[in-house]
């Protein structure tokens, strides 16, 4: 009988993992009412079903990861796009055929201060 329980439990909690990784899903509304609903369902594999409470939560983690590392990866392709659009190659303080680390070989602090304060006076 337990073992039954412990297969439906851990059905029902699959599917509602699932449900998270569905596009425009608002995951943290799903999170706060269904998910935290259900700790008790949880708390009866950790006691019954170890293994099985252990599938489960490696799931959940790995549906988040995903859900959380597609978030972060559209979020930094928006900054990019936008960084793109705001800085202008003649914002740039070094010299395009410098590199980044020549600049920062050559570079003293009141130089440095020097550049930044000049161009935000031009601004």
């Amino acid at each position: 009988l337990r073992l039954k329980a412990v297969e439906r439990v851990r059905e029902f909690l699959l599917l509602r993992i699932y449900s998270l990784a569905k596009p425009k899903t608002n995951f943290q509304i799903l999170q706060q009412s269904l998910l935290l609903k259900y700790r008790y369902l949880v708390e009866f594999l950790y006691d019954h079903g170890h293994a099985v409470y252990l599938e489960v939560a490696e799931r959940y983690v790995d549906t988040m990861g995903g859900i959380y590392a597609n978030h972060f990866r559209m979020h930094v392709r928006r900054m990019a796009k936008h960084l793109k659009e705001v800085m202008l190659p003649s914002d740039s303080l070094i010299d395009r055929e410098q590199t980044v680390a020549e600049a920062a070989a050559s570079a003293t602090y009141t130089s440095v201060m020097g550049s930044i304060l000049s161009a935000a006076g031009s601004i």
